[in-house]
């Protein structure tokens, strides 16, 4: 067979065929396998010698709810108590599915995995924008793929929190379809449809419906066809609103209440600015690119991916910032960058004509910097090498679990400022100190003094609003947190709570409580109590430094 005939070509075409779909599963295989170790890892043996597995903190309160609606209680946090403490319904009605089958910990193991199935199809799909966008070239469809798996903090929200992982699947059905519209009606009807679902997913991404709107009032060639869009996307969007008035009796879920009621906007403006400072450096390198991309080499397309992400990360600032380490709504778009950094690559290429060897050389060097700059402050949590900064919170919190099923009653009440892991697994009433399912607590001024801040933020929206007068010496609950960032509640409690110890767990519960187990257990001295908790005692009483 000789060189350039037409055997040869076809032969050419189908190793490189070969070659690209095992590429493709080489990928597939290592994110899988690193999945599992990391579900893995993440996960918590507790004292009774049992593995316990554990979402984000939104996610697990979801969770609850998903119990609750299992057990033919309706969607609550409380029995009784129709308050909406999530802010994705979706995601709170798809954990019922498994609770309805499988144990509590299989439940949340279900979730991870099928979480970590969805990294998948929304790499897939990540590839399908880079083909609308790019075109279907090698190697700018195999990196958009690559793309979707090379920041941490992408992998790690869309595993342990099911809100965003949902959101993200969806806003990339949005985005394919809405680049497949020209080509058929029904991908116009499905992309109306999806960007709709997005406020189902989790509502605090508005913005990014407000974006495409926008977006598409310059660019629709008519105004029928922009009309019937935008009442496909504004009537599923009034559905999940008319849910909530209906079933909650509210047309905002209380957790955006409790966030952002009484939150001045210069003072969530200032925070939010020093929380995404504080984590921009590592996004330069793409950022730059993609910018370039915009600027250099205007397209409609590059536009509105630049825009989807650019809006993410200003709804960071004027949100006034999170309590992560690193920007949790900027996440879902940071493949996007990336297809813009291809695109910035391509159209360099075909402007400059440089060779196919000279632009990969620059792809896959750009492609190296920006993901280990993207990633420089997790390549040990990334590598298994270290936990995940919540793992200390939710070990702290099964253990917990753990001790109160073992020694109180299912009439015990519970004062937690996590009202995540522990409730879930307690299945106790739950005082919540910090609002998100209390509309009284939601509805207070938020303390900006610094006092509930967090790495140079003086108030963090969620986490900035409580009272322990109403809290805990009113409503009086069985075991409660003392602790609150930088605030100790100990002197407050102390005519009403007492610590003990039960199998090297520190819990605080209130004096002769008839729904405590007192055989199992003895309150503890003065001197014992001085010499066994002087070292726990922040993480117990979830204090911040």
């Amino acid at each position: 067979m000789k060189v350039g005939t037409k055997e040869y070509k076809v032969r050419l075409i189908k190793a490189f065929r070969i070659i690209l779909n095992f590429l493709y599963g080489l990928i597939i295989f290592g994110f899988i396998f690193w999945a599992g170790f990391f579900i893995l890892k993440s996960s918590i043996v507790s004292f009774d010698k049992h593995r316990y597995f554990c979402l984000s903190e939104e996610s697990m309160v979801s969770m609850r709810y998903a119990t609750n609606l299992v057990k033919g209680n309706g969607l609550v946090f409380n029995k009784g108590e129709y308050v909406e403490g999530f802010s994705g319904l979706i995601p709170a009605l798809f954990m019922a599915v498994p609770q309805k089958f499988l144990s509590k910990v299989k439940s949340v193991l279900f979730m991870q995995i099928i979480s970590a199935l969805f990294c998948l199809a929304i790499a897939f799909l990540s590839a399908k924008i880079a083909t609308l966008v790019l075109g279907k070239k090698e190697p700018f469809v195999l990196l958009a793929f690559f793309s979707a798996f090379c920041y941490f903090p992408l992998d790690l929200i869309n595993i342990m929190n099911t809100n965003y992982c949902l959101f993200t699947f969806t806003i990339y059905l949005a985005i394919y379809f809405f680049f497949k519209h020209e080509k058929s009606l029904k991908a116009n009807i499905l992309f109306s449809l999806f960007l709709g679902l997005t406020f189902w997913m989790e509502i605090e991404f508005f913005t990014i419906i407000l974006v495409f709107l926008f977006y598409m009032f310059f660019t629709r060639s008519g105004w029928k066809k922009y009309l019937q869009e935008i009442s496909i996307v504004l009537l599923v969007i009034f559905g999940r609103l008319l849910f909530s008035r209906i079933y909650y009796g509210d047309w905002i879920p209380n957790i955006i209440v409790a966030r952002y009621y009484g939150l001045p906007l210069y003072t969530a403006i200032k925070n939010g600015m020093v929380f995404v400072y504080s984590n921009l450096l590592s996004l330069l390198p793409l950022l730059i690119i993609a910018s370039a991309c915009v600027i250099f080499f205007y397209g409609r397309k590059y536009i509105l991916l630049f825009l989807l992400f650019l809006t993410s990360l200003l709804y960071a600032i004027v949100s006034g910032g999170d309590s992560g380490y690193f920007i949790k709504n900027i996440c879902p778009f940071i493949p996007l960058l990336f297809i813009l950094t291809l695109g910035f690559f391509k159209d360099l290429g075909k402007k400059y004509r440089l060779r196919k060897w000279q632009l990969d050389i620059l792809i896959h060097a750009a492609f190296v910097i920006s993901i280990f700059m993207l990633n420089k402050n997790y390549i040990k949590e990334a590598l298994l090498r270290e936990t995940i900064i919540s793992y200390e919170d939710n070990t702290r919190n099964v253990r917990r679990a753990v001790a109160i099923n073992e020694i109180m009653t299912m009439d015990a009440k519970l004062g937690l400022t996590w009202i995540g892991v522990l409730p879930y697994y307690s299945e106790r009433y739950t005082i919540d100190f910090l609002g998100r399912t209390d509309r009284r607590i939601a509805r207070l001024m938020p303390d900006i003094s610094g006092k509930y801040g967090f790495k140079g933020m003086n108030s963090i929206p969620g986490y900035n609003k409580i009272d322990m007068d109403y809290s805990l010496l009113k409503l009086k609950p069985d075991f409660a947190t003392l602790g609150w960032g930088r605030h100790d509640f100990r002197k407050m409690a102390k005519d009403h709570y007492i610590p003990i110890i039960y199998k090297l767990t520190l819990l605080y519960v209130k004096k002769e409580s008839p729904n405590i187990l007192w055989d199992k257990i003895k309150p503890l001295s003065s001197f014992a109590h001085h010499q066994q908790t002087l070292k726990m005692q922040a993480v117990c009483l979830d204090l911040k430094p």
